[in-house]
């Protein structure tokens, strides 16, 4: 019997052949073939679209890479070579490779210890010299109590001592030991009482007791108002007590332990970061600009001389190494997990 076959190619590949027969004593001429073949080449690019929508997805991944190989040991494009191994070798960084995972977070500059500066004794504020938000320097005068009554009232002990003194040694003079252990014992308490005003008049100058920076009181609004003993007017922040507060999200609270390791730079100075190490994470979360943050306390290492308490800044906190396709995109797939439910 005469046989032929005519292969379809497409794009170079041949993607189907067709066979044909006659029966025994028949021949296939020439003509008749290259007729047949010019009607069915038509047909080539259709079976070949059929046949690769029909594969599943597998086949079409295994297709792909097999096509990408063919092009890639093909003699020379050394250009396609080169850009295919360095994608390659870019997926295969993202995939398993890690990295630094860092935490980056607003954080303001706070006082780790508070004095309260306290009235001496009880009367009226005389003077005041600073308000909130002055810085201070150690031995500078704060405010200053009113004296002129103590003055008063130590003259007026003075005078009483002085006429105790003279009825002891009349007593004294005329043997009159009752008389002179009385004069005595008026004495001794009219020292105390002197030594109480001394105290007091000392004392009525409050100063600084250290470098530092007034975080609340409103002294200079309160001149010449009566005060009693022990009321808080001053409270003052140390310049060597500094402490970093983070405002750390929900979503990276988890991230963060007591003891990491970062750095803050301020606004003011941003050229500048310090390090630091977180001493205590709170337990309860908190509002701040209506987000729901927890706190995180940090120690810094040094404190310069230009930080004051309340300058705003950003924090970064070392969170140990984490694969890279995590980092870029843990935000993401948590995102997509909470708005689909996964």
């Amino acid at each position: 019997a005469g046989v032929a076959s005519i292969p379809l190619h497409v794009n170079g590949d041949c993607v189907a052949i067709v066979s044909l027969t006659r029966p025994h004593g028949k021949e296939i001429s020439a003509q008749e073939l290259k007729a047949i073949a010019s009607a069915v080449r038509a047909y080539a690019s259709a079976l070949y679209l059929t046949a690769r929508s029909s594969r599943n997805l597998l086949a079409h991944a295994r297709d792909s890479i097999h096509a990408t190989l063919r092009t890639l040991l093909e003699p020379g494009r050394i250009g396609r070579k080169i850009m295919a191994l360095s994608a390659i070798a870019v997926v295969l960084w993202f995939t398993f490779a890690e990295m630094p995972y860092r935490v980056s977070a607003p954080c303001t500059i706070g006082a780790t210890r508070l004095q309260n500066l306290t009235a001496p004794f009880q009367g009226s504020i005389a003077e005041a010299h600073v308000t909130e938000g002055d810085p201070v320097v150690a031995g500078q005068t704060l405010f200053r109590m009113e004296t002129e009554a103590l003055r008063l009232r130590r003259e007026e002990l003075d005078s009483d001592a002085a006429v105790a003194k003279l009825e002891a040694a009349q007593a004294i003079a005329e043997e009159d030991l009752d008389a002179a252990a009385l004069a005595k014992a008026k004495l001794r308490v009219i020292d105390a009482k002197l030594n109480t005003l001394s105290h007091q008049l000392r004392s009525s100058e409050v100063r600084a007791p250290c470098d530092g920076v007034i975080m609340s009181g409103r002294v200079a609004t309160r001149v010449g108002e009566l005060v009693p003993m022990g009321e808080t007017l001053i409270q003052f922040a140390p310049h060597d007590a500094r402490r970093i507060e983070l405002q750390i999200s929900e979503s990276q609270v988890l991230d963060l332990q007591a003891g990491a390791e970062g750095s803050f730079a301020a606004l003011a100075r941003p050229g500048e970061p310090l390090p630091f190490t977180i001493e205590r994470i709170d337990p309860a979360s908190r509002m701040v600009d209506r987000d729901n943050v927890f706190i995180a306390t940090a120690v810094l290492r040094q404190t310069p001389s230009w930080m004051r308490v309340g300058m705003q800044g950003a924090a970064t906190v070392e969170s140990g190494s984490r694969k890279v396709h995590w980092v870029v995109l843990h935000r993401f797939v948590d995102f997509i997990r909470l708005q689909c439910g996964i």
